[in-house]
């Protein structure tokens, strides 16, 4: 599997936040990007070499053309894709996992015009989660989580509303 340089996570949430780890196991300059200017510092702190506060057009211009992957977890079909492909530079991917609930709707000139790649997936073969939860143990990747007891289940479902847990969060059955 060849390595690639220089990877944004988009989104940096439950599952983006595991991308950061990933990319950065693997040897790459990572940057983080999500709306929030606050997430900086835990973005960071996973291994990132920067962050992107998606909201601040600059700072997204400033890394137009420049990634050789991108890793799109997010899954709002508002999103300003034409920004986001603009991250891919000339050859590189662009990769979904996190599926849009409504119409995607891309610039096809941007994917076509700079031969950038156009790919996605779902879940993976058993074999190829095995690989992953073995490449996870040797590399010391877990999933950082906010527990919450059973009986505080409708916080929990207000907080997850709210965007507040920071990762993912379980709910503790005793």
């Amino acid at each position: 599997m060849s390595v690639v340089k220089k990877v944004a996570v988009l989104g940096v949430g439950g599952l983006g936040h595991l991308g950061v780890k990933f990319a950065v196991a693997l040897g790459n300059e990572v940057v983080g990007i999500s709306r929030q200017e606050s997430k900086r510092q835990e973005v960071l702190n996973l291994g990132a070499s920067d962050y992107i506060a998606s909201t601040d057009r600059k700072q997204l211009e400033a890394y137009f053309g420049y990634f050789d992957f991108v890793l799109s977890t997010i899954d709002d079909d508002r999103a300003n894709w034409a920004d986001f492909i603009s991250l891919v530079k000339t050859g590189g991917t662009f990769h979904i996992v996190g599926i849009p609930n409504g119409l995607f709707q891309m610039p096809v000139s941007q994917v076509f015009d700079f031969a950038k790649k156009l790919t996605g997936s779902v879940i993976g073969s058993p074999q190829r989660t095995q690989e992953m939860l073995q490449f996870c143990a040797d590399n010391h990747i877990v999933s950082d989580v906010q527990v919450y007891p059973i009986d505080q289940v409708n916080k929990a479902y207000e907080d997850f509303r709210a965007g507040k847990p920071r990762y993912r969060f379980v709910l503790q059955i005793e």
